[in-house]
């Protein structure tokens, strides 16, 4: 799938020279591991997370549901399902599950959709990414979880599995997608994960300080 190229007078949602260099640091604290532990990728970790909240609402989701006179929460969640089965079985990268519903998301929240868009998913491509305005490389919840669980320490494979289990199960209720931000749910799947391993404290001082909320305002 293609990102159409814009010029800085043709898109609105272009961010400033400050926010794409908080992007680049973001990437490179999630992808540079020669900088792990030092006080470099600390830093990097944290200017990161400050980016994503920044821009995670241009992506945000709006309550659809009423405005959809043949979907019901039901039938997302069975989509949402399938989604996930399709996307294990292709073994696709992580993060293209999130994009996807995502996209889903956004373009019902623009869209009547009626059943009979079933038949034409692939005629409904083009359609779906005019209405989203090709904006496809939004902040997702896995954007926001793969620096979460690096900030939960010590992190073991049992704790990594068990915080991107319990995100899918959110991502499958429509009232945790709309309600919520991204690192919203990142958070409180890291924070229910602890709970269920008993690693206490629930909620320290470093995951406080790398992702930025208090452990009374998660729920």
């Amino acid at each position: 799938m293609l990102r159409r190229r814009r010029n800085r007078s043709q898109n609105p949602r272009l961010l400033p020279l400050a926010l794409t260099k908080m992007r680049k640091a973001a990437n490179h604290a999630h992808f540079s591991r020669r900088t792990r532990g030092t006080k470099t990728f600390t830093t990097t970790l944290i200017v990161g997370s400050k980016y994503y909240r920044t821009v995670e609402e241009e992506g945000g989701i709006k309550d659809y549901i009423g405005s959809q006179p043949e979907i019901n929460e039901k039938m997302r969640s069975i989509l949402i399902d399938l989604l996930v089965d399709v996307h294990r079985k292709f073994e696709l990268m992580p993060e293209t599950l999130y994009v996807t519903i995502n996209l889903v998301d956004r373009f019902l929240s623009l869209t009547m959709v009626h059943r009979r868009y079933r038949k034409q998913v692939l005629a409904m491509e083009k359609s779906i990414l005019g209405q989203v305005e090709w904006y496809i490389t939004v902040p997702t919840p896995y954007v926001c979880l793969a620096r979460h669980v690096k900030a939960s320490v010590p992190c073991d494979i049992e704790m990594e599995k068990l915080v991107f289990y319990l995100a899918e199960l959110g991502l499958m209720q429509y009232p945790i997608v709309v309600l919520n931000r991204p690192s919203n749910l990142a958070t409180s799947a890291v924070y229910v994960a602890r709970q269920i391993l008993k690693k206490t404290p629930f909620w320290t001082e470093t995951l406080k300080h790398h992702i930025g909320y208090l452990q009374t305002k998660i729920r």
